[in-house]
């Protein structure tokens, strides 16, 4: 049987590698604030899906409501083992909806089906100023369209990003100027934000977020103002509780990084990659949230920043570009915790750096994607 064709989607996230510093600005420490909103976030909502949703270009029959799945808890035991075998799944490029507002560096996460992608750097409306965005807009895989939404508040870059149920959060970030400690969420049942709690989330810009046992993990990132020790690169890390509305401490990464890539498969948390003050890196780690432990895995096969995810069972990594100006594709690459090793698939057609990656359904898109120095918000869009 044909296996549905993997769509990739260019447009653009996170701080370039080449950004390492992700500008000397970002020195003085975020004071969380009374909460911007006076709305707080309710508890996320839960449904059971009556089929099985799978992105298509062209759908054969009606198309059903896609919604969210209470993720299960998974306790991990034994051996891990890959749940099936990863296979080339490059095809051909084909065009598609360019995002509306090209933007560096916003946070990115599916929920219900849809793609959001919220905050970012780049021009305002009239062209001209390049800052910190409060843009929220939505991708239909299906109809392949883009939704201007209700924009957030504060304007941020560099969030982390993760859905869980029907709202998604976008955790710190940076102004330009000042790293935010605050958790806004958007609730896509309503169309409207709220606010969630801070108190016990490290203020940080350029941290990756990912769900494992009806919690959202959130790693790494960068704050010259928490500390110096390692040029301001944090290897912290904190799981939030949406249903509670609260934050606990885990243990940290051992390594201190932001643009860390992370992705969660069969109750293991996986980071990877990144940039550290030493520069970009190539380590693996692997997280075990009932030991509260990590342990370290086979090296990516490259270094820099992996954006993960997970798509058919199988944990990818992208590669990123690490100089200035881009002069590979990125590549996909497939690991397979049964063996810990890692395998090379197939590159994206043009070089870039400093994009993301999020499965939907059976499709993956990749948002991202700065060719130059000087470029501060592509919206091309292409799919496999």
């Amino acid at each position: 049987m044909m296996k549905t064709p993997i769509r990739l989607f260019t447009a653009v996230l996170l701080c370039g590698l080449s950004e390492v510093s992700c500008r000397n600005s970002l020195e003085t420490p975020f004071i969380p604030p009374a909460p911007i909103q006076a709305t707080a976030l309710p508890s996320p909502v839960f449904f059971t899906p009556t089929s099985t949703w799978t992105a298509t270009r062209t759908p054969t029959g009606p198309i059903p409501t896609p919604t969210p799945t209470n993720t299960p808890t998974v306790t991990p035991t034994g051996t891990l083992t890959a749940t099936s075998t990863p296979t080339p799944f490059c095809v051909s490029w084909v065009n598609e909806s360019s995002l509306p507002k090209g933007r560096l560096k916003p946070g990115m996460a599916q929920a219900n089906g849809t793609l959001y992608v919220g905050g970012g750097y780049g021009p305002q409306t009239d062209g001209t100023t390049d800052m910190a965005l409060a843009y929220l807009e939505s991708y239909d895989p299906l109809a392949n369209s883009w939704t201007d939404l209700p924009s957030m508040n504060p304007a941020v870059e560099n969030p982390a990003c993760a859905a869980f149920g029907n709202i998604v959060y976008f955790f710190g970030g940076d102004d330009g100027v000042n790293v935010s400690g605050g958790v806004q969420g958007y609730v896509t049942t309503s169309t409207s934000w709220g606010t969630g709690n801070y108190v016990g989330f490290t203020p940080r810009t350029r941290a990756r977020a990912a769900v494992l046992n009806n919690l959202i993990y959130v790693v790494g990132g960068y704050n010259t103002g928490i500390s110096t020790l390692n040029g301001g690169y944090l290897g912290v890390m904190e799981a939030y509780d949406p249903m509670a509305d609260s934050w606990t401490g885990k243990a940290g990464l051992g390594v201190a990084v932001a643009d860390v890539g992370l992705a969660s498969l069969n109750g293991i948390l996986y980071a990877f990659g990144g940039v550290t003050h030493n520069g970009p890196a190539s380590f693996m780690a692997a997280y075990d949230p009932g030991s509260n432990s990590w342990s370290y895995k086979s090296s990516l096969p490259f270094s820099g920043g992996g954006d993960g995810f997970v798509e058919n069972g199988v944990l990818y990594a992208f590669s990123h570009a690490t100089d200035t100006v881009p002069t590979l594709p990125p590549t996909v690459y497939s690991y397979d915790p049964s063996t810990d090793s890692w395998t090379s698939h197939c590159s994206l057609p043009n070089p870039r750096a400093g994009f993301g990656a999020v499965a939907v359904g059976n499709s993956v898109f990749a948002i991202g994607g700065s060719n130059s120095p000087s470029n501060t918000g592509l919206n091309q869009a292409g799919a496999f």
